[in-house]
């Protein structure tokens, strides 16, 4: 999955795992990351090799 910066660059991230069928942890994992991107600045993203 790739989150984009504010420049319009792709950022690689690895949500957690999550066990079968839980599928709604992965995406309040995402919720969660999104809001900490929102909130925090500046963010440190790892571009993916």
């Amino acid at each position: 999955m790739a989150l984009f910066d504010d420049k319009g660059v792709p950022h690689w991230i690895v949500l957690p795992q999550t066990p079968a069928g839980a599928g709604e942890g992965r995406a309040d994992a995402l919720l969660l990351y999104q809001v900490a991107l929102d909130e925090t600045e500046p963010v440190t993203l790892s571009p993916r090799p």
